[in-house]
């Protein structure tokens, strides 16, 4: 996040954006889990697979946009995308932000393939890493 970042500020934006939506936040810091307006969060350790069990509950099927913008690890991206794939809607969209250049070139591709799923899979490169964006 950074020393100028503050704490559930994307999912603040997104709540102004799109106001009639239902917003789900997931973190391991408790500074990020707000709980506002249409605004609900839930703990999660990306490295912790057993944590995901009560975060797929909590944000029921049928999810429009997945964003996963965590700790930028394949095996923590890895984690949230097996943990919740099952969760979003069939034309809904899954977004990984700030991937290294290698994880983004050689293992996504390659996941896409293990998924044996039919995924539409763009790769963004960005300023500050890539950005990949599956549709389903």
């Amino acid at each position: 996040m950074g020393i100028q970042g503050v704490p559930g500020a994307a999912l603040r934006a997104f709540s102004k954006i799109i106001p009639d939506s239902k917003i789900y936040g997931a973190d391991i810091d408790s500074k990020s889990l707000i709980n506002e307006g249409n605004i609900r969060s839930h703990f999660v350790n990306q490295l912790d697979r057993s944590t995901f069990d009560d975060l797929s509950l909590f944000v029921g099927k049928d999810i429009d946009l997945l964003i996963i913008d965590g700790l930028h690890t394949p095996r923590a991206d890895l984690n949230t995308l097996l943990a919740l794939y099952q969760n979003v809607a069939e034309s809904g969209f899954i977004v990984i932000e700030d991937i290294a250049p290698r994880a983004a070139k050689y293992l996504w591709p390659i996941v896409v393939k293990v998924l044996k799923r039919k995924i539409n899979i763009n790769l963004y490169d960005r300023k500050n890493g890539y950005l990949l964006v599956f549709q389903k």
